[in-house]
């Protein structure tokens, strides 16, 4: 079951890699926006995220919450966030309405990984050096959303998109796989 997170990450991270290979705009634009313009790509971009979150929310509920006995929340909590990027995906940036809908699910999706990530790190013992990683990680988040809501025009690029999921993902992988 652990290697299930291993799996969903290395798809995310060869996925999000050929979206900037395959259908460059530059580091300012985000993942979406790299693929709102060619239906292929934003094809590409739904399913990209619509074979790996099913499993990753597995691996949430059926691993993760009770090996840690997580409470429910943490399960709505990254339910809900995974629901919402599949959800922003099939709506891309093409036109302004358009661009407020994908940005807010987007976001809200996006912010639904805090609560979860915090959850996580209340549930493990202060004994446990692990929690470092999660300290590390929320901060970072904290950061990317400081500095996205400094640009003038609220975009958050992919560079930034990567190390706020990083800040997610990454001590869910030192939590699964160190201990």
């Amino acid at each position: 079951m652990k290697y299930i997170l291993a799996v969903v990450c290395g798809l995310l991270v060869a996925g999000l890699y050929a979206v900037l290979r395959l259908w460059p705009l530059g580091v300012q634009k985000s993942f979406s926006q790299h693929v709102a313009q060619n239906k292929r790509a934003t094809m590409f971009y739904a399913l990209l995220f619509i074979i790996t979150l099913p499993p990753f929310v597995w691996f949430a509920v059926s691993w993760l919450m009770p090996t840690y006995m997580l409470p429910t929340s943490f399960g709505v909590f990254v339910t809900a966030a995974c629901v919402l990027q599949v959800a922003c995906t099939l709506v891309p940036e093409i036109d302004l309405r358009r661009t407020r809908i994908h940005r807010a699910l987007a976001g809200f999706s996006g912010l639904f990984l805090l609560p979860a990530e915090w959850l996580v790190f209340t549930a493990l013992p202060s004994s446990n050096g692990v929690r470092f990683y999660f300290i590390a990680g929320i901060v970072l988040q904290l950061l990317v959303l400081l500095l996205t809501a400094r640009r003038p025009e609220r975009v958050m690029t992919w560079p930034l998109q990567s190390a706020y999921y990083a800040g997610f993902f990454l001590p869910l992988v030192v939590l699964t796989y160190a201990v």
